[in-house]
């Protein structure tokens, strides 16, 4: 039985990344930038926040070897965001600003707040789904 709800669980999250790709894909056609630094927490807190999106994002990290882009860019804080129309934005971006600024949808979340019963190895089941990912909950013995 745990491996039925873990298996949806993780087609949920694949589901979900593969949206969160999309996403991170249609900010790169945007033309946005992303420039972020090693160190920086706040870096940290936009990569988790990003998720599957930084993959396919162009990304610039400042404290790599070599690189002049940050300087040429003229990139004093971090995470720093620019923009095709030569705006930018400097700290924690949301998704819903990234996607306001671009133009890029983020994607259908599909909330169920029904939940659908269900008979599996003679225990009764709930199912429900929230931002994509479904959600089986198997009562305690």
């Amino acid at each position: 039985m745990r491996g039925i709800v873990l298996a949806l669980l993780v087609l949920g999250t694949v589901e979900q990344a593969s949206g969160s790709d999309a996403f991170g894909r249609c900010l790169a056609r945007s033309g946005a930038r992303y420039y972020w630094a090693r160190w920086c927490p706040h870096c940290a807190e936009q990569a988790k926040l990003l998720g599957g999106a930084l993959g396919s994002l162009d990304a610039i990290d400042c404290t790599a070897p070599g690189t002049r882009a940050c300087r040429e860019a003229n990139v004093h804080g971090f995470p720093t965001w620019t923009f095709r129309d030569g705006s930018r934005l400097t700290g924690v971006a949301s998704l819903s600003e990234l996607g306001r600024r671009t133009g890029c949808p983020l994607g259908e979340r599909r909330d169920s707040a029904a939940e659908t019963p269900h008979q599996a190895g003679g225990v009764r089941t709930r199912e429900r789904t929230v931002g994509g990912v479904t959600i089986i909950e198997v009562p305690s013995r």
